[in-house]
């Protein structure tokens, strides 16, 4: 109810005047109804004195004299802000359902192709002298399929149909990793600075999440200084208190800090740009699934992702991470230097429905020594293994998503049969694996693989005692 002094500050004021400009019509309607002497509704936007907008729901009903004419009207308003509040949240639901179903499925097809361009690429480099024309041009192609595979995970990341596989983490060793990507993706004309702090804790998540975060904190970055500047990215330790940061309890953080010196961001944008498609790009330069992106991967690892900024002063986005309590990692000696793919000489059978991965796989395979079998679905495998002895075929490397018979059925009446057999499961749609239950023998690696990692993941299946269980895969 309105008190005296704010009932005189709008008693004299006709109610049309707090109506928004663009909603004046349907008001207008709606009491052209009523002098008629007939019902009337509308829903208008109002504005009050102190620039607050509100959405109001008018029924009215007329007075009429004893002749039927109308002398005045009887009209109810109800406030319907917080309705069209919970009605926008609704539809956005469903957008991001959409965006989760339309991710997974294309994900999965999206991958094959990524898959069959970065093989056969990498093939070509190996037989191309480091340095030359060619093998720059080929590099290209491949870090370009690398990055179409990086949005591909971010939909899926976004959309949470994307596996996490959380893994003890040194913020600083995963940023100087993958510092040689950075500088690609900014191009010449901003320079780079990496701050590593060396004695940091470990802290629990996956890896390929944290690096989408960073490579999209840094392309945002870039996008934002479009005449050159300057990116620092910076790590580091701190402690919280309670209340310091949203959700975050009190306790032992590690930071991971991105600077730019671009043309930063007025205050009332900041609570907006982790929206869900908001962006502050021109349209058809930017998704708005970015930081929105990034912050549900660290909200995914009980963390936080903070921004500051001023117009004319750059932005600092800092990702905060709970410290974990894990032992560091025991590295290998030479671990930096690519070591040589392995060989072999049992007898694979590959399952994939793509004509040309499955082609590309069995050709890898093949070329390395070992005897391939191909299948197109689970239908024709399970018809191969029946023809072969139990012990005639070392591996299965297998699809999830195919059509008449998928992997994880396939595997199912493999382990009926030949309850010795090794899977290797491979889908760029990992939600996929959630389904499949560890079972010993059964491994996965995820879509697109490279040449490379194909090789080294049989190996090392091939080579692990049956004993073992389902694998997440590198």
């Amino acid at each position: 109810m309105l008190e005296a002094s704010g009932m005189q500050q709008i008693e004299n004021i006709p109610l049309v005047d707090f109506i928004a400009p663009d909603h004046r019509e349907a008001f207008g309607l709606c009491m052209e109804a009523l002098w008629r002497g007939e019902q009337g509704y509308a829903e208008f936007e109002c504005i009050g004195r102190n620039g607050r907008r509100r959405w109001v729901e008018m029924h009215g009903a007329p007075l009429q004299e004893p002749g039927g004419r109308a002398i005045a009207f009887l009209g109810v308003l109800r406030d319907n802000t917080a309705r069209r509040d919970l009605d926008k949240q609704f539809i956005q639901a469903q957008k991001m359902e959409v965006v989760g179903h339309l991710a997974g499925g294309v994900a999965h097809d999206f991958n094959n192709m990524l898959g069959i361009v970065m093989g056969y690429t990498e093939m070509m480099m190996d037989g191309m002298t480091p340095g030359s024309p060619e093998h720059r041009h080929a590099q290209t192609v491949f870090h370009t399929a690398e990055r179409a595979a990086a949005l591909t995970r971010q939909l899926l990341i976004f959309s949470r149909k994307q596996t996490p596989r959380p893994q003890p983490v040194h913020l600083s060793e995963l940023i100087m990793s993958i510092d040689p990507m950075l500088r690609r993706l900014i191009g010449e004309n901003v320079r780079l600075q990496t701050v590593p702090e060396p004695d940091l804790d470990l802290v629990e998540a996956d890896p390929c999440q944290i690096e989408q975060v960073v490579m999209n904190l840094v392309i945002n970055a870039r996008d934002a200084m479009p005449g050159g500047g300057a990116i620092a990215i910076a790590t580091g330790v701190t402690t919280l208190a309670q209340g310091a940061l949203p959700g975050l309890p009190a306790g032992r953080y590690v930071t991971l800090a991105v600077k730019d010196t671009g043309a930063g961001m007025p205050e009332e944008l900041l609570g907006k740009i982790f929206e869900a498609f908001f962006t502050t790009k021109p349209e058809g330069q930017g998704t708005g699934l970015g930081l929105a992106t990034c912050q549900s991967i660290m909200r995914q690892w009980h963390g936080h992702l903070a921004v500051e900024s001023r117009l004319g002063a750059g932005s600092t986005f800092t990702a905060y991470f709970p410290a974990s309590a894990a032992p560091p990692r025991q590295h290998e000696a030479g671990s930096g230097e690519a070591s040589p793919v392995p060989r072999g000489h049992e007898t694979i059978l590959v399952v994939e429905d793509e004509p040309g991965l499955l082609e590309l796989a069995a050709f890898v395979l093949q070329r390395h020594g070992y005897t391939v079998l191909k299948a197109a679905n689970g239908r024709v495998a399970l018809g191969i293994v029946n023809e072969r002895t139990e012990d005639e075929i070392s591996l299965v490397v297998t699809d999830m998503v195919m059509p008449e018979m998928g992997g994880k059925l396939m595997a199912e009446w493999l382990r009926a049969i030949r309850p010795r057999l090794k899977v290797l499961f491979t889908t760029g749609y990992t939600e996929a694996t959630r389904d499949c239950v560890p079972t010993p023998g059964m491994s996965f690696l995820p879509k697109p693989y490279t040449p490379s990692a194909l090789l080294r993941k049989v190996r090392e299946v091939i080579d692990r005692p049956a004993v073992e269980s389902l694998s997440e895969g590198q």
